[in-house]
């Protein structure tokens, strides 16, 4: 979340986002973010999830359903790779020190 926010605040607010859809999964889409929630809640595995709003253009959807599952992914720009190959466990080092 962090990684987010932070890209919204130094730049557009409208970062690219690209996902595929549970019932496509063969065809990536691309988009754009329109809004994000102001709160982390659980999902319903009980991880924590951010609501992510994305503008979609209908027809470019192969047979669209209501509920359909998505997986997404938001570039929030550059990073230097030991950062990204090693952020989960910088993430966990810092919850244990500071909890």
């Amino acid at each position: 979340m962090g990684a987010l926010i932070s890209a919204r605040q130094a730049g557009d607010p409208k970062l690219s986002v690209t996902f595929v859809l549970a019932t496509d999964p063969g065809r990536t889409h691309r988009s754009q973010i329109d809004d994000v929630a102001a709160a982390v809640e659980p999902d319903r595995s009980d991880e924590p999830a951010v609501l992510v709003t994305v503008g979609v253009n209908r027809e470019q959807l192969n047979n669209p359903r209501p509920g359909a599952g998505v997986t997404g992914r938001v570039s929030c720009g550059l990073r230097p790779i030991a950062y990204v190959w090693l952020r989960d466990f910088i993430d966990a080092a810092w919850a244990w020190i500071w909890f």
